[in-house]
């Protein structure tokens, strides 16, 4: 599980600047795991998180997640259009 800088016990950590930012702190704690099979969750801004660790997991490691579960946040196709 991932915890975000500022919240729970790293509430006296700076928040990070841009969901990219915290994409690739995340992905270098995920890249550093042993390459077993794995899957990403997440939830809300969780969700479009776990989409860009994932885009980085496989691009840059050359990993393939086993898959990706988003849930309460629109496809990337669609982020940020409101219309929707």
């Amino acid at each position: 599980a991932v915890q975000y800088p500022g919240r729970q016990d790293r509430y006296k950590e700076p928040f990070v600047g841009t969901i990219d930012d915290l994409a690739d702190q995340v992905y270098a704690e995920v890249s550093a795991l042993p390459d077993v099979p794995t899957a990403f969750f997440g939830n809300s801004m969780g969700a479009v998180l776990a989409f860009e660790v994932t885009r980085r997991y496989e691009t840059l490691a050359g990993r393939q997640a086993v898959t990706v579960f988003a849930s309460g946040s629109r496809a990337p196709s669609h982020y940020g259009d409101e219309r929707q």
